[in-house]
């Protein structure tokens, strides 16, 4: 193998690994397993108002995240593994490593939307009755 295709496969791998962090740290949070803290998580002044909006807030945000994560490793994925079989130019490699992120920022995105979404409605107070 060529010293890029190895750099190629390198940078694939660990693209993967970014997935995966991300997955994991998105399953602990989103089931509960990972409570508030200061290090990973959705930092909206509406998901950090308590341990309840913490918890429904990464909960609805799981969904569009987990669909961010499997489309992108579908995009980084296909080119690498058809680069086995068939030559496959660089710039596609080079392309499906950003793609990938992309998908996955924009499912990061959708999810924090969501997560916004739910929380905000939690504590809203209610219209003070009219005497």
């Amino acid at each position: 193998m060529e010293t890029e295709s190895l750099i190629e496969l390198a940078m694939t791998l660990l693209v993967l690994l970014v997935f995966g962090f991300v997955g994991l740290s998105l399953r602990s949070l989103s089931t509960g397993r990972l409570g508030r803290n200061s290090l990973i998580g959705i930092r909206t002044k509406a998901v950090t108002h308590c341990d309840r909006c913490w918890l429904l807030g990464h909960h609805a945000a799981a969904a569009k995240t987990n669909i961010g994560l499997v489309a992108g490793a579908a995009v980084l994925v296909v080119p690498a593994v058809a680069g086995f079989f068939v030559d496959i130019p660089d710039a596609v490699h080079r392309g499906s490593l950003l793609a990938s992120l992309a998908i996955l920022v924009a499912g990061l995105l959708l999810g924090v939307r969501d997560a916004q979404w739910v929380t905000s409605k939690i504590h809203k107070k209610a219209p003070a009755a009219e005497a």
